[in-house]
Formats: C-alpha cells, structure tokens, sequence
C-alpha cells in the first residue's frame, strides 16, 4: 500500500534540480508523500499542491511498516498544508544549521523550525512525525 509512503525523487537535468543534486551530493533531488495510491503532495514554488505519483518518473517509493491510523494521520497532515508557500531561504538556514552543529544560535532554531514555509523534506519530516515516524535521529536543531 502506497499511501503514507514517501517518494524520493530522481535529478531531472533542471537547473533547481543539478543544485540540489550539488548540494546534497545526491541524486534524489526531490521528496513527495504519498496521500493515496495515486497521488501525492509535492512542497514546491507556488505552494505546496497535489501531484499524480506519476508526474514525477522514476520515484522510488519507500516501505515503511505502518498501522491504518498511521496512514490516515500522515494523509491528514500532508492534506492540511496545501498551498503552504515553499521556503527558499531555508537553504541557507539549514545549511547554517549544518555547520553549527549542536551550538546553533536560538534565531537559526527558530528559522528552521517554522513551518510557515516548508521545503519538500521539511513537509514529508513533518507529515511523517504526523504518523508518529521518525526518520531523522541527528544534530538538527529543530
């Protein structure tokens, strides 16, 4: 069952996609939750929207075990920030936040923990502490 599901998604050969890739030295470049068998949200310029899991080819769809209540407060979460405005100036934020480590100043937790703005990973991370999954056990300040 797909739903709940993240999607990593392949570099594409566009500009905003080679940065990526660049920065992350990774070729998944993009990352989407699934909210049914078909479609997913997608945290992208213009605010988060609901995409076809077919508008992005070669997605790799993860499989995390999870109970029917978990899928459903996941899909709730993702449905509840469309149109969330994509955060751009989150790059720097998160890359500040990188170097700093465990001594990042209080005003960079507090840029990189809002969720007025939300970069892809930011809204899947989100959606699956939603569900009560988490994925991330590190250094980020938030």
């Amino acid at each position: 069952m797909l739903t709940g599901q993240v999607g990593l998604v392949p570099k594409d050969g566009g500009w905003a996609s080679g940065v990526v890739a660049w920065a992350s030295r990774s070729n998944w470049t993009h990352v989407v939750i699934a909210i049914s068998e078909t479609e997913c949200v997608s945290a992208e310029p213009g605010g988060a929207r609901i995409r076809s899991n077919t508008y992005y080819p070669g997605t790799v769809w993860s499989r995390f075990p999870m109970r029917p209540s978990q899928r459903r407060r996941i899909v709730r979460y993702a449905r509840s920030r469309l149109g969330t405005p994509y955060a751009w100036g989150d790059y720097w934020a998160v890359g500040i936040a990188l170097m700093c480590n465990s001594w990042s100043p209080e005003w960079l937790r507090a840029v990189v923990a809002n969720t007025d703005r939300l970069l892809c990973s930011q809204l899947v991370d989100l959606a699956l502490q939603a569900g009560g999954i988490h994925v991330f056990h590190d250094y980020r300040p938030a």
